[in-house]
């Protein structure tokens, strides 16, 4: 096969390749996101307190964390093609078994569950991205795939305003994965886990951490300490995990916030809150494109400028009147865009720092890190809504400062 020719089929396996995880992520999303608009429903229906949906909201995060611990492992030793095909299969099933809970103990448990379903996704999918993607490119690439399940929170909350309308909140359980259990039957059929097993050679690329070289796919804790021995990639954990504690304070409580403080129906509730998901549609793309085009692939000053605008943009929205929909609808974007659009770089930064062969143990290990801070804001954020009889501003004054506890962690990595 001619040079030319190699390449040319190389970049449709990478775009096929990218695009199928894409696809998939996108819809993996419509088995967690259903969440934000569940909870007013539940609220309503339900009459459960915000300190009991705020568990319900957290079991989800604690058990994605654990998972991403051994799925990202297990990823470098397996592959990703069929971890990923198998979260989708499983997430759709304890979705429906979410449906059927009648406490919100029970709802907090299958809930849970259903986030180790979740974990099968991400870090799994990162390991890909890294077997066909080279480092030059792979900020780049991983933004593209955040940038579905940006587009992948607005439909989601689209669909559950019609949904919730019709179906209740039983229904934004059950018809939203069913995409997903078709998506994930397809993703088999159409990816392959590297380039040697569609028929091309696999480039070679350098070790980044100490004893990779010796045992790329060692087992035991070797490579979790390795990782965890490089102190950027500890900050880049901490900065994950701040974006994190923000982005889901958004997801999961602004649509309650709108609902109980604006006093918006739901589906005008679906067209305010849609302005935060449209930021992250197109942050992940533009932050991952500008870390690898401008800054030669250093991560960390993107990472601190978009959290910076993030807490600045948070705490503006605290103080502005819930009626004023435009100026929040700005501010939400803005939020989404720089929150989530950092999270390109980051998790780009994570494989840079790892290398191709642990590449699905380190977004493992930072997404684990990033979600078990994110699940923080569920309980702390439910308490003080249920002691402070409703007091947003406390709550967003909150998610401002976290941010910018992030920031200056961002600006000590130096990569």
């Amino acid at each position: 096969m001619q040079r030319s020719e190699y390449q040319r089929k190389l970049k449709r396996w990478q775009w096929r390749i990218l695009l199928a995880f894409g696809l998939l992520y996108f819809f993996y999303y419509f088995g967690r996101e259903n969440i934000g608009f569940i909870i007013p429903l539940l609220r309503k229906e339900g009459n459960w307190s915000s300190a009991q949906l705020g568990m319900v909201s957290s079991a989800l995060f604690w058990t994605y964390a654990l998972g991403q611990l051994f799925w990202g492992r297990l990823s470098d030793k397996v592959g990703g093609r069929l971890l990923c095909a198998l979260g989708g299969l499983l997430s759709m099933g304890l979705n429906w078994i979410c449906s059927f809970a009648t406490s919100a103990m029970a709802l907090a448990i299958s809930w849970g569950l259903n986030g180790l379903a979740q974990s099968m996704g991400w870090a799994p999918g990162n390991r890909l991205i890294a077997n066909w993607w080279p480092p030059k490119q792979r900020g780049c690439a991983i933004g593209v795939v955040l940038s579905f399940t940006g587009v992948a929170v607005i439909a989601v909350w689209l669909f559950s305003s019609w949904i919730g309308t019709v179906q209740g909140w039983k229904g934004l359980f059950r018809i939203p994965v069913l995409p997903l259990g078709i998506m994930s039957v397809l993703y088999l059929v159409l990816v392959r886990d590297s380039p040697q097993q569609a028929g091309l050679l696999e480039e070679k690329e350098s070790p980044r951490l100490k004893g990779e070289e010796e045992s790329p796919e060692a087992g035991g804790f070797l490579p979790y300490l390795n990782l965890l021995r490089d102190y950027r990639f500890d900050l880049a954990c901490l900065t994950a995990g701040a974006a994190n504690f923000a982005r889901y304070s958004f997801t999961v409580w602004i649509p309650l916030y709108y609902s109980e403080v604006g006093g918006l129906s739901l589906k005008k509730l679906a067209l305010v809150c849609c302005a935060f998901p449209a930021g992250m549609a197109i942050g992940p793309s533009v932050a991952g494109w500008i870390s690898d085009r401008f800054f030669r692939a250093k991560r960390y000053p993107v990472i601190a400028i978009f959290l910076s605008i993030s807490a600045t943009s948070t705490f503006i929205l605290g103080f502005v009147s819930s009626l004023r929909l435009i100026v929040g609808g700005i501010l939400l974007f803005c939020v989404g865009f720089c929150v989530y659009g950092l999270q390109g770089p980051i998790y780009a930064l994570s494989a840079d720092v790892a290398g191709r062969g642990q590449a699905g143990t380190a977004a493992g290990i930072m997404d684990s890190a990033s979600y078990m801070v994110g699940a923080l804001q569920g309980m702390i954020i439910g308490a003080i809504l249920t002691s402070s009889g409703g007091n947003w501003r406390t709550v967003f004054a909150l998610v401002a400062a976290v941010q910018l506890a992030g920031v200056a962690i961002a600006c000590r990595i130096k990569r």
